[in-house]
C-alpha cells in the first residue's frame, strides 16, 4: 500500500491496496479532506478516466472507493488528475493537478 497527498486545503490521498480483485482490477481508496470556510458545491474528481463524485463539501473528510486496472495502478502517479467544484455554488473551478 502507499498514499499520496497533496495540497493544504484541499488534501487528496489515494492509497492503492495491493490485493487485486481477480488479477485485473485493484482497489484504490481517495480520500478528501477540505479544510476551508467557504462550501463547495458539484465537487468531482476526475481520473484514468473515472469521475467519482464529492457532491457538496464543507469542512471535513470524505472517502469513495474505486477499481481500476491492475496496469493502470502502475500510472496512477504519473497521471494528472482533475478537480471540478463550485465555490459557495457560484464560480465554478477546474484545477488540472500533477502529482
Amino acid at each position: 500500500m502507499y498514499e499520496v497527498s497533496k495540497g493544504n486545503v484541499i488534501q487528496v490521498s489515494m492509497s492503492i491496496n495491493n490485493t487485486t480483485i481477480d488479477d485485473i482490477k485493484t482497489a484504490v481508496v481517495v480520500k478528501l479532506i477540505y479544510n476551508g470556510s467557504v462550501k463547495l458545491t458539484d465537487f468531482k474528481l476526475h481520473m484514468l478516466n473515472k469521475t467519482l463524485l464529492f457532491g457538496d463539501v464543507s469542512r471535513g473528510e470524505y472517502v469513495r472507493n474505486i477499481t481500476i486496472d491492475v496496469y493502470a495502478s502502475k500510472e496512477l502517479l504519473n497521471t494528472p488528475m482533475a478537480l471540478e467544484f463550485k465555490i459557495a455554488g457560484l464560480y465554478h473551478l477546474s484545477a488540472i493537478v500533477r502529482w
